[in-house]
């Protein structure tokens, strides 16, 4: 496994971490903890979405990263 593809894996494993605390009741889709697991989880995979030029998920990813991260600094603000 290359670095690239051990990136894109905690990428996913972050982001689905969040997704499944969040179905769980555990935290919720406002809270600090899920928009941090959010920005840094699409952060990696935007990374590995580059890295294998798969244009497609460098979009969604980076639309990921970019409204998690105003909502994070919007919070902060508060």
């Amino acid at each position: 496994m290359n670095i690239v593809e051990l990136i894109g894996w905690l990428g996913a494993t972050l982001l689905l971490s969040g997704f499944t605390l969040n179905i769980l009741g555990k935290i919720t889709a406002a809270s600090t903890t899920y928009l941090i697991l959010n920005v840094l989880a699409s952060g990696l995979l935007l990374y590995n979405a580059w890295a294998v030029e798969s244009y497609p998920f460098v979009v969604v990813n980076g639309f990921w990263v970019g409204v998690s991260s105003f909502k994070l600094a919007q919070k902060s603000l508060n």
